[in-house]
């Protein structure tokens, strides 16, 4: 069973090697993305590719949480996905950057699989899994964002690069 998914789209004024840029450069998300405090790259693959591991430090609801996330899929500069683990769910994000005549759309899905929670879990997620969900909505539109204030603020350098 699919425990959630999350659909989120946001047009950026930037053109999309410039949004890539911004979105896959890990080692400066704590300065770019305010829930992220800290992260640790952990591996590179040609900078940044499938097989990138890095652990994110985020606050989320007061609370702060790591998690560990891996690049499982990578096609610059249209999409790439990566996967963590939490408990025994595995939370998948998918971002796909679409051209557009004045910059690009930004979509981002994230499908949460929980076929491997026990029932009690799955109670829990009954019980409290709306609240969850939507803190973590919020969380991911800060996220869109600040990757959109980075981005635009590339584009503004060079005035013409969203023009084609």
């Amino acid at each position: 069973m699919t425990g959630h998914v999350i659909h989120l789209d946001r047009q950026i004024y930037a053109t999309p090697q410039q949004v890539w840029g911004v979105l896959t450069d890990v080692g400066h998300s704590a300065e770019t993305i305010r829930s992220v405090n800290n992260v640790e790259v952990l591996n590179e693959v040609q900078g940044f590719g499938v097989g990138m591991r890095w652990r994110e430090d985020r606050k989320l609801m007061g609370h702060n949480g790591t998690e560990e996330l891996e690049v499982i899929e990578s096609e610059a500069p249209s999409h790439f996905a990566v996967q963590t683990t939490r408990d025994k769910d595995v939370v998948r994000m998918t971002y796909t950057l679409t051209p557009l005549d004045d910059g690009t759309r930004l979509s981002l899905t994230l499908v949460d699989d929980m076929t491997k929670r026990n029932p009690l879990s799955q109670l829990a997620w009954n019980l409290w899994g709306e609240v969850n969900l939507h803190s973590t909505r919020r969380m991911l539109v800060h996220d869109l964002d600040d990757v959109a204030h980075a981005a635009e603020a590339l584009a503004m350098k060079s005035p013409d690069s969203t023009s084609g």
